[in-house]
């Protein structure tokens, strides 16, 4: 997704391989534990040419993923309970 806030630019990026940036289109589903799955592989493959991965931007959540190792498992999305949640959110004075 081009999000566009304070990204990277293309000269740089060209110079200085990143990763996991505009990867996913706005309609598609993409989590957390998925990130943390690819990003592993990432840095895997990082470390097998003898190179350091560093990990910038990005938020909380996603950087915690690598860094404390969450368990993140894969579950379909909920629409019914992200609505009920939505509701209950929406009922707060």
């Amino acid at each position: 997704m081009d999000i566009g806030t304070d990204k990277i630019s293309h000269d740089i990026r060209e110079k200085i391989p990143h990763h996991q940036i505009d990867i996913i289109n706005p309609n598609e589903h993409y989590t957390a534990g998925q990130w943390q799955n690819d990003t592993e592989k990432i840095i895997g493959q990082i470390q097998a040419r003898n190179n350091i991965a560093m990990i910038v931007g990005g938020t909380g959540l996603y950087i915690d993923t690598i860094y404390k190792n969450f368990s993140m498992p894969e579950l379909p999305p909920n629409p019914l309970l992200r609505e009920e949640l939505y509701a209950k959110e929406e009922a707060k004075p």
